[in-house]
């Protein structure tokens, strides 16, 4: 899989697959009530809000959360550094 860095519907839909979770597994572990919530984000219809990105990748795959913020974390010190 090609990742990108942060929520895309194709970066859920991977960590879906990884760990075979189900609309409903990724509700309850984001702490939404409505499994349509999910397919918004699957859909690409809506943002997965930051934090539940997170809260999905903490509970999912916590080596993958920590390499994510890490590239994050790089580049936003690159971006600073070039401006």
């Amino acid at each position: 899989m090609n990742w990108q860095l942060g929520y895309t519907p194709a970066n859920l839909r991977g960590i879906m697959e990884k760990h075979s979770l189900g609309n409903q597994a990724v509700a309850e572990r984001t702490g939404v009530t409505s499994i349509r919530q999910v397919q918004y984000w699957l859909s690409g219809e809506k943002d997965m809000p930051l934090h539940r990105w997170n809260k999905l990748l903490q509970d999912a795959d916590l080596e993958m959360f920590n390499r994510i913020k890490a590239l994050e974390s790089a580049l936003i010190q690159m971006a600073d550094a070039n401006s």
